[in-house]
C-alpha cells in the first residue's frame, strides 16, 4: 500500500485516463486497468473520491466497447 496525497493520486490517475482516451483497443483498456490498480493501492484517501475515479474509468471503458 502506498501512502500520498490527494493531489498525487488525482495527477497520476488522470494521467493514465488521459492516455487510455487517446490509445486504441487493448492499449487503451490496459491504461484504465493501470488507473485502477493505482488506485487501489493507495491507502489513506477517502473511498469516496476513489469511487468517482473508479465509476469514471467504468464509464470509459464501456464507451470504448
Amino acid at each position: 500500500m502506498r501512502s500520498t496525497t490527494i493531489d498525487e493520486l488525482r495527477s497520476e490517475v488522470e494521467g493514465y485516463i488521459e492516455a487510455a482516451k487517446s490509445a486504441k483497443g487493448d492499449f487503451a483498456m490496459r491504461f484504465l486497468n493501470r488507473a485502477e490498480c493505482v488506485l487501489r493501492s493507495y491507502e489513506d484517501v477517502p473511498e469516496r473520491f476513489k469511487n468517482v475515479y473508479f465509476k469514471l474509468i467504468e464509464d470509459i471503458g464501456n464507451d470504448m466497447e
